[in-house]
Parts: C-alpha cells; sequence; structure tokens
C-alpha cells in the first residue's frame, strides 16, 4: 500500500517532499534518501512502518529513552527469529532499519516520529493492533504490541501503560518492494512521508538532546 503524494509537492532532486526546502534541514533529509537506497541496495524486499511516540502519565522519559526502545525492540526480534528458527521455522533475518526525530510541542511536551524498515519476508504489517485492548492480549504476538513493550522498557512502565503513547497513523505501513513494477511510486510515497521528519518546525536545540536517529547505513 501506498499514498500517491500529490502533484502540487514541493521537490527535492526530483523525489516530492511536504515542505519549502528552506523549512527543511537537507541534511536530515540526505540522510533519508540513503536509508531508503541503501535498504534497497541491500534487499528487495521491505515495509516501512510509521508510528509516533508520547509519554504517558507516569513515564519517566530521558535523552537516552529512545536509545532504550531501539535496543528492546533489536532484543525482541532478534528473540523471536532464533526461537522461530529453534522450532524449525525459517527465522527470517528481522533486518531492522529505523529512523526517528524528536519534537517539542506547543506545552513543551516531547514526542518522537519513528519509521521502521523490516524485511518483509519476516513482517508482512503491524497487524490488528486494537486486539492488543483486550484483557487476554500478548504483547509478543504483533509487530505492534513487541513496539509498545519496547516502549514501556524505555519509560519504565508496564507495556499496557505505555500504549496509551504510542500512536500508528492512517495506513502506517508502505511497501518498498524493489522488483515490483511500482516500486519508483513506493519510493516517491516512502520518501514524501518521511521527508515530514526534516522539518525545522517544532525541534528544539541547544538543549543537549539528539534530535535525530537512524541506523547505520551498510
Amino acid at each position: 500500500m501506498y499514498m500517491c503524494p500529490p502533484d502540487s509537492s514541493y521537490r527535492w532532486r526530483g523525489f516530492p517532499v511536504q515542505f519549502k526546502l528552506h523549512e527543511m534541514n537537507l541534511i536530515y533529509v540526505q540522510k533519508i534518501y540513503g536509508l531508503i537506497f541503501g535498504a534497497l541496495r541491500e534487499h528487495s524486499r521491505w515495509s516501512v512502518i510509521r508510528f509516533d511516540l508520547h509519554v504517558p502519565r507516569g513515564g519517566c522519559l530521558c535523552s537516552g529513552s529512545i536509545s532504550k526502545f531501539i535496543d528492546s525492540v533489536k532484543s525482541q526480534l532478534l528473540a523471536e527469529s532464533l526461537a522461530s528458527r529453534a522450532k524449525g521455522g525459517r527465522g527470517h533475518d528481522p533486518m531492522l532499519r529505523y529512523v526517528w526525530v524528536r519534537e517539542t510541542g506547543a506545552s513543551g511536551s516531547i514526542h518522537y516520529h519513528v519509521a521502521f524498515l523490516l524485511n518483509r519476508d519476516a513482517y508482512y504489517g503491524v497487524g490488528n493492533y486494537a486486539k492488543l485492548h483486550s484483557e487476554d492480549a500478548n504483547y509478543s504476538d504483533l509487530i505492534a504490541g513487541r513496539i509498545c513493550k519496547a516502549w514501556a522498557a524505555a519509560l519504565g512502565l508496564h507495556w499496557r501503560e505505555a500504549m496509551r503513547g504510542v500512536h500508528f497513523p492512517e495506513r502506517p505501513v508502505m511497501s518498498l518492494l524493489r522488483d515490483s513494477e511500482m516500486i519508483t511510486d513506493q519510493v516517491s510515497a516512502v520518501f514524501y512521508r518521511l521527508s515530514y521528519f526534516a522539518k525545522f518546525r517544532t525541534k528544539k536545540y541547544g538543549d543537549g538532546w539528539r534530535n535525530f536517529g537512524m541506523s547505520q547505513l551498510r
């Protein structure tokens, strides 16, 4: 699934973006470009998952919380892959790639915009995350639940409490399929959507916290 960017979109090197170039951190734009095309060079099938992280009441956010979140996701996905192989399954490498930005709202509250790139052979989507609200839900049944669990680990909360701070927007999952005849449209849609991360507005500078983070290019 992809959402076609408007024909009236601003452009960066021919790619659609959501803001005028002077309204964006072009270093971030370049890094997002590198993330997408680096992933496609390495593997042909990706799921791109877009979500936001807010801090619910009781959560303790520090400058290292987002790193703890990423580390927790990596650990969970690796454990799941190893468990699958131990049971005779294929246990695909999740191949997690990510990008995040920190933003500060008008009230001073901090939140994060995050995108994961995952091996589509291992993760096709986030699952029906509405099921996480049921009393007998297990966070490990869905990638959405694992995201909630990781955010909980970062904030010192139970995963159900942290779930209140995890938001999946409309159509949170996009595809990048290198061998598809739709790959040009898919790349344009993903790049356009992630270009939102690069806007200057709502970024806070000079407080010692990082505003941007990304997995290392390979």
